[in-house]
């Protein structure tokens, strides 16, 4: 018990660390924070730099799930919400290529590690996550290895935006996600993560 608490601990220090990478960050609200990034940000539609990252990892054969807001407005097919970020799942025997492309692309990390289950690469205004994961069964690793995921969850959800594949969760797997995260930290759930739920039941998840 000692161990899952000082994991938590780490995890929720090195989140209060990167709020210093977020544009904005000090000022205490997300769509304030997003305002910094981009009038995408802050109109809440899918950033515009999903389709070419997504691109660039499809043709270094890099296996992603796109999740976190991005992913629910991509399902949605509309916009939701503002955005920090965008996050993506990478399957970890490809993280390495996948940093590889991040930084091709003239990104530069700022936080974390792979080894420490996240990492962060920065452009400008643009702020990616990429969280490495197993698939056989599916977990994450480093500090967030005690993330308990469900045996369905990396099922592939691909859907092509602009001739791209972009591949994702299921609707159903994006809430599990949110609870799961939510447990983890033991907080109940953001307001932009209920934000998320809902659209999520729109557009398919009954939950």
């Amino acid at each position: 018990m000692q161990r899952v608490h000082a994991t938590v601990q780490r995890s929720l220090k090195a989140r209060q660390e990167l709020a210093l990478w977020l544009p904005g960050a000090g000022r205490g609200d997300e769509v304030e924070r997003a305002q910094g990034a981009g009038t995408d940000n802050v109109r809440g539609v899918l950033h515009g730099e999903v389709i070419p990252l997504a691109r660039a990892f499809n043709e270094a054969r890099v296996k992603t799930w796109l999740i976190g807001g991005q992913a629910v407005e991509l399902l949605c097919g509309g916009a939701v919400r503002a955005h920090d970020d965008i996050d993506f799942l990478v399957r970890a025997g490809d993280a390495g290529r996948a940093l590889q492309v991040l930084q091709d692309l003239g990104l530069t990390q700022v936080h974390g590690s792979l080894e420490a289950g996240n990492v962060f690469y920065r452009r400008a205004d643009l702020l990616v996550d990429v969280v490495p994961v197993l698939e056989q069964p599916p977990r994450c690793v480093g500090d967030l290895a005690g993330l308990t995921l469900p045996t369905a969850f990396l099922t592939d959800t691909p859907v092509v935006r602009d001739g791209v594949s972009v591949n994702t969760l299921t609707p159903d797997m994006h809430a599990a996600l949110k609870g799961v995260v939510s447990a983890f930290y033991g907080a109940p759930m953001r307001e932009k993560d209920l934000v998320d739920l809902a659209a999520l039941r729109r557009c398919g998840f009954d939950g």
